[in-house]
């Protein structure tokens, strides 16, 4: 009797909790803004779509595809995006709340569930598209990318059963050197930002070698902030041989003419600030996010910006040149 007692209960329990994502899926599609605490949820055409395949069933039931979306939303600030915008604190605290609470809330747990499906698909539609829209940037782009296949997007609802949200938000990644790449030089360029970044280079003529002074001990110093020169080099204030290579170093990474000298430009490059140099960073994964998808294994790589062309295979550098940039 008890166990019967409690098989209805469970069933009642499973009914009720699909008509409350039913009514929130189905305001969803007919436009009407629905929102988890302060949290709007903005998927109108994919929710609806997911949940009414499902029969309304509850995605989220698995405590470790939870566990891994956390993670992953959680380590986008690798990739240059902004864990807030895929509701983290508001999905920490619904689990919190949940976990605890005396007795089966099956409206808030109906809305944590919504809450996680959003959550990943958004994360998921920015690794796979990007966060900006480029056409809005500029009108003559021609790389668009749209989702053509609804039915491969809710494939997410397999990931989210058996425990693979972290595979799958691997996968929506751009499978490139290239963005690993980018994502490492963001990591070293935080840790810089939390040392304290480096102090600008004071202008006046061409450093090289032979000169001494307290511009040379200012030039070591910016040198040895991002690994350019040893640290042990700190308090000499002459441009000996050394502060040459790490110039050639630094001038190198920046593309531009390694000659040892730190001429205007070069000391132009020294100077932009941490905070600066990362923002590029994160700016160029965005762009990354364009292009990087689904790439041939034999493509041409121009950097305008560095007025260079680079030839790959296999997504493996075999050739590169300076590229003249204009008319």
């Amino acid at each position: 009797m008890i166990t019967l007692l409690l098989a209805c209960a469970m069933v009642q329990a499973d009914v009720t909790l699909r008509a409350a994502i039913q009514t929130r899926v189905e305001a969803i599609g007919n436009g009407e803004t629905i929102s988890v605490g302060d949290t709007a949820l903005a998927l109108r055409i994919l929710l609806p779509a997911f949940y009414a395949q499902r029969n309304y069933a509850p995605a989220w039931v698995n405590p470790e595809s939870v566990d891994q979306l956390l993670g992953a939303i959680e380590s986008v600030e690798h990739d240059g995006l902004n864990p807030a915008d895929y509701h983290l604190d508001i999905i920490r605290q619904y689990r919190e709340h949940l976990r605890t609470a005396p007795v089966f809330d099956p409206v808030q747990t109906a809305e944590f569930d919504l809450l996680l499906t959003d959550s990943l698909v958004r994360l998921g539609y920015h690794l796979s598209f990007g966060k900006v829209d480029p056409e809005a940037l500029d009108s003559n782009w021609n790389m668009v990318r749209y989702i053509d296949n609804l039915e491969e997007l809710l494939l997410l609802g397999n990931a989210i059963d058996s425990g693979h949200v972290a595979q799958l938000v691997e996968k929506l990644r751009p499978q490139s050197a290239r963005y690993e790449l980018l994502r490492a030089a963001l990591s070293k360029y935080r840790t810089y930002q939390l040392l304290g970044g480096w102090q600008p280079v004071p202008a006046g003529k061409t450093l090289k070698a032979g000169m001494t002074g307290e511009r040379v001990l200012a030039l070591r110093a910016r040198l040895i902030a991002t690994g350019d020169l040893a640290t042990q080099d700190m308090y000499l204030p002459t441009f000996d041989d050394a502060v040459t290579e790490g110039v050639k170093r630094f001038q190198q990474r920046h593309g531009l003419n390694a000659d040892g000298r730190a001429g205007r430009r070069t000391l132009h490059e020294m100077n932009i600030p941490v905070e600066a140099r990362v923002d590029q960073i994160r700016a160029n994964l965005e762009r990354a996010r364009w292009v990087l998808h689904d790439l041939p294994d034999t493509y041409i790589m121009v950097d305008i910006a560095g007025f260079n062309a680079r030839f790959y295979r296999d997504d493996k550098l075999v050739w590169e040149s300076r590229a003249q940039v204009g008319r």
